[in-house]
């Protein structure tokens, strides 16, 4: 049987800079993202955003040699996935940050799992929510 930790030792200092990083980052893109739509159109810098991301990781991955896709169907997917998840809401982010506050941004944003973990019971089975749906709400 393993022994228990006290709780002043239960994260690692590597742990706790891991999730301070973490904060910090994902704090810190909304406040970015209102500062920047104030001078560049909102559209323009989330593409800027994109482009610059694409561009890191297409070089990680080139880097570690990754494989690359193969197939129309998976360009498809990945198309598809790219404007639905990422391009459209953040676009629409980019333009919303024009008129509402970062915080106020970053606590809708963070709705979505919840959001999406309500309605995907009711859109995958004929609009009924039943026993076994209500827990992992």
């Amino acid at each position: 049987m393993t022994e228990a930790r006290p709780a002043s030792t239960l994260f690692t200092p590597s742990q706790v800079a891991g999730y301070l990083s973490l904060c910090l980052t994902w704090g810190s893109t909304w406040l970015a993202i209102r500062v920047v739509v104030h001078d560049i159109p909102p559209l323009e810098a989330a593409a800027i955003r994109f482009i610059l991301a694409a561009i890191v990781l297409l070089g990680l991955a080139a880097v570690q040699r990754r494989q690359w896709l193969e197939g129309k169907d998976q360009w498809n997917a990945i198309l598809v996935l790219s404007f639905t998840m990422m391009g459209i809401p953040f676009g629409l982010v980019f333009w919303a940050e024009q008129y509402v506050a970062s915080s106020m941004t970053a606590i809708l944003y963070s709705a979505a799992p919840l959001t999406i973990s309500l309605f995907t019971p009711i859109s995958g089975d004929g609009g009924r929510l039943g026993r076994n749906h209500l827990p992992p709400l």
